[in-house]
């Protein structure tokens, strides 16, 4: 046997020289390639999770702009129709003189509570169930993720779920009021369902001159008898006639269609930036986390070269 041939045969029985084909690093080695292809796995399901929330979340735009186009029409016809109009310039002249909000308050009750919010809540709802599903679908890819990288000699990463998102969604739509610091403190609409003050604004432009009157023929006074309402309409109405307001009730007419169109579109549009945003974020945290768990298990080295 020559020099060379021995040297070989010696070197193949040291333990030193054969350290790079024991078993366990054979058994590394695979664990390693097993968990890059699960991860990158986990990430292309991410991603078809994501093109899916985005097609619902057009779904429902698509199912939803019908009804809020007709809700948006008959808020305009209610806050002009003159059981509304009638009672609102009363109460236009009343926060005048009384530096109060009824007008706001009169309006939410006739037209918020009752035409809008019911429609605009039942758009938001749909977008939740959207969000607790792309939610729910990422959640699902984390777990089987750390499920199958869990092996003797390596250690997964906690996993830490979301569950059901819907609050967290609907935090997106609301903000902490003034006196959160408070017990039993509330929270707001980022974006009103109703803009009641925006009527209020118009009616006050449109019928500047009449509220004046109401004003100064002390029609208020009627606010603190039985029926403040139904006596301050039987008073306007006397007096419409005479007021000759057919040409301002068309401008009335006109600018709050324009007005609620307007902030119902915008209302639509924020809605569904910030459901597409959260789905997008969502999708983000996820990804992180599965990442994270592979490389715990084999090392940050694993993520090298990955998107």
């Amino acid at each position: 046997m020559g020099a060379s041939a021995l040297w070989l045969f010696s070197m193949l029985f040291r333990g030193d020289a054969v350290i790079t084909a024991t078993p366990e690093t054979v058994a590394t080695r695979n664990y390693r390639e097993e968990a890059r292809r699960r991860l990158l796995a986990a990430s292309t399901s991410n991603d078809a999770a994501l093109g899916r929330y985005q097609s619902s979340w057009d779904e429902v735009i698509t199912k939803h702009r019908p009804r809020l186009d007709a809700m948006t029409q008959a808020a305009t016809s209610a806050a002009t129709e003159r059981m509304t109009l009638y009672p609102m310039l009363v109460h236009l002249a009343s926060d005048q003189v009384r530096n109060t909000h009824g007008t706001d308050a009169f309006l939410q009750g006739r037209i918020g509570q009752t035409t809008v919010d019911p429609v605009l809540q039942a758009f938001l709802d749909d977008l939740a169930v959207q969000a607790d599903r792309i939610q729910a679908e990422l959640d699902k890819e984390t777990v089987k993720l750390a499920y199958d990288l869990a092996a003797p000699g390596h250690t997964v990463a906690p996993v830490s779920l979301r569950g059901k998102v819907r609050t967290d969604f609907a935090s997106l739509f609301m903000k902490p009021a003034r006196d959160a610091g408070t017990e039993g403190a509330t929270v707001v609409l980022v974006f009103a369902f109703f803009d009641a003050p925006a009527i209020a604004r118009i009616a006050n432009k449109v019928f500047a001159k009449q509220v004046a009157r109401l004003v100064a023929a002390g029609t208020l006074a009627l606010l603190d008898g039985p029926s403040p309402v139904g006596d301050a309409i039987f008073v306007i109405s006397v007096a419409w006639a005479a007021w000759d307001l057919h040409e301002l009730d068309a401008e009335f007419k006109q600018e709050v269609s324009a007005s609620l169109t307007d902030h119902f579109s915008r209302f639509r549009d924020t809605a569904s930036r910030e459901a597409r945003d959260f789905g997008s974020k969502r999708w983000e945290v996820a990804t992180q986390q599965q990442k994270d768990i592979a490389a715990s298990a084999t090392g940050p080295s694993l993520l090298k070269g990955m998107p």
